[in-house]
């Protein structure tokens, strides 16, 4: 089975998914770790590097994903990964990430990321595209758990739910 671990930048997907992981049992699959070491084994660039870094770290995580056959994903998932999550081979259940955008947006740009991920200039900037695309749960036909990020999350409940998906 599949967890993917969906939101807005700034959403909490890291924050849950990794303890998420843990009390699954189950490997955790990061796009950000991927592209973080690219970035550190070829070299810092400018944005053009990263963007390429970012589709070469894509690529990578949905061949380790596939390779996994079960995990919990952590990625910002934009609608246009669709196929690429319906061609997984085993279950997907979503548990999505959610706040008010402008919180998102907040911890966003207060967050200290790799700089790789040109957070404040190309990510600010697309934020609001964000917002109006991919802000809401994929929703794409199998078992979605909406949780509110403005409170702690009990992780033991998240990890009950999703192992109740797997008995059903």
């Amino acid at each position: 089975m599949y967890v993917l671990v969906s939101g807005l930048p700034g959403s909490g997907k890291t924050t849950i998914a990794a303890p998420l992981a843990a009390a699954l049992g189950l490997p955790m699959l990061a796009r950000d770790s991927i592209k973080e070491t690219l970035w550190d084994a070829l070299g810092a660039g400018d944005l053009a590097w990263s963007r390429r870094l970012g589709g070469a770290s894509a690529d990578v995580f949905w061949r380790l994903a596939e390779e996994m056959r079960a995990g919990v994903l952590d990625n910002f998932f934009h609608r246009a990964f669709t196929h690429r999550i319906e061609a997984l081979p085993g279950a997907v259940v979503e548990v999505h990430c959610g706040c008010p955008p402008e919180l998102a947006l907040e911890r966003y740009r207060s967050r200290q990321r790799h700089a790789c991920h040109f957070d404040l200039s190309y990510g600010v900037d697309m934020f609001d595209q964000w917002r109006r695309t991919d802000s809401g749960p994929l929703a794409l036909g199998g078992p979605v758990l909406e949780l509110d990020t403005t409170q702690p999350v009990d992780i033991d409940e998240v990890a009950a739910w999703v192992a109740a998906q797997r008995e059903t």
